[in-house]
């Protein structure tokens, strides 16, 4: 398969195999799975949130390019993922408050355990840390992300597929994503192209060969067949489920301290007190009338002083 090494957003499958969880002695299964973990979690979450579908897959494409540069004993995989997803959330301006998106990865059945004990106000806390060294490690550049999605609905156009064909390579393009291969390795466009080659296969339906479909989108049949190889090996890969690979020891599991209320005041005292705001001020705007009322006269004394016919009689 081709590589564009020049792209920033594409990466050889060397570097993709040199990863700081591998030089953790973490071996290569153990990771693909943690990371389908992940993306399943903002899946779920987002789902739940009613999330927009590129969220979605914005948050799980930075999970993979976080992991690119950080350990997964540093960094456990359900703070990442609902970091990421929170991150994800800013970008595409559809911002959901950070104690809703941490309840709803907490009603999944598929969240660790090990997490329930400890309080929403501290998991808060550990979210914003890891959504800081995310944006930090990416070198907060996060702009040059590219969606599949993007593109299916535009080649389907072209070529005239229906909305069965649609949906169903709508369906390869959120599976894909999940495969850490395909979001670091494969343009999007020939990841949107691999979906539809997918669905073609699966719903056999039969697309123009003579030439071939894909030429028009600048797209070999080695990269339809290699897209569709990883997603295949996707599906062949064991359920993901949690591995507690990080040290959650270092995650104070005690609430945080709560401050005393004062307590509360009687009825009659509250009543009192507002009696006296009410006294004080029927004193003050009698003050104030009482001044009003002194300006008035002075200046009444004032005005018959000046009169013509008082100053004629005192002339005379």
């Amino acid at each position: 398969m081709t590589q564009q090494n020049g792209a920033s957003n594409v990466l050889t499958v060397d570097q993709l195999t040199n990863t700081p969880s591998r030089a953790d002695n973490i071996d290569a299964q153990t990771e693909t799975i943690v990371r389908v973990y992940g993306c399943e979690l903002i899946q779920d979450a987002g789902i739940m949130l009613k999330t927009p579908q590129k969220a979605i897959a914005r948050a799980q494409i930075i999970l993979h390019r976080f992991y690119q540069t950080s350990s997964m004993r540093e960094h456990d995989i359900a703070l990442v993922a609902i970091s990421t997803l929170l991150l994800s959330c800013k970008l595409e301006e559809c911002t959901k408050p950070i104690y809703d998106i941490i309840a709803a990865f907490k009603k999944l059945s598929t969240f660790p355990k090990e997490y329930a004990p400890i309080h929403d106000l501290t998991l808060r806390t550990e979210v914003i840390k890891v959504e800081r060294n995310v944006l930090v490690e990416l070198g907060f550049v996060l702009h040059n992300i590219e969606l599949p999605h993007t593109y299916v609905f535009f080649y389907l156009h072209i070529i005239q597929g229906n909305d069965e064909l649609a949906q169903q390579a709508w369906n390869f393009c959120n599976d894909s994503l999940r495969s850490a291969v395909i979001c670091l390795t494969v343009k999007p466009q020939v990841t949107a192209c691999g979906a539809i080659y997918m669905a073609c296969k699966k719903l056999n339906k039969t697309l123009p060969e003579n030439p071939p479909w894909w030429l028009l989108f600048e797209t070999t049949r080695e990269e339809l067949e290699f897209v569709a190889q990883e997603i295949e090996k996707m599906y062949l890969l064991p359920k993901a489920s949690f591995h507690a690979i990080s040290d959650l020891s270092k995650i104070d599991h005690a609430p945080p301290p709560v401050e005393e209320k004062k307590p509360e005041r009687k009825r009659d005292e509250r009543r009192d007190e507002r009696r006296d705001d009410r006294r004080r001020d029927e004193r003050r705007d009698d003050r104030y009338d009482d001044r009003r009322d002194d300006r008035y006269r002075s200046r009444s004394r004032r005005s018959r002083s000046r009169s013509p016919d008082r100053k004629y009689r005192r002339h005379r």
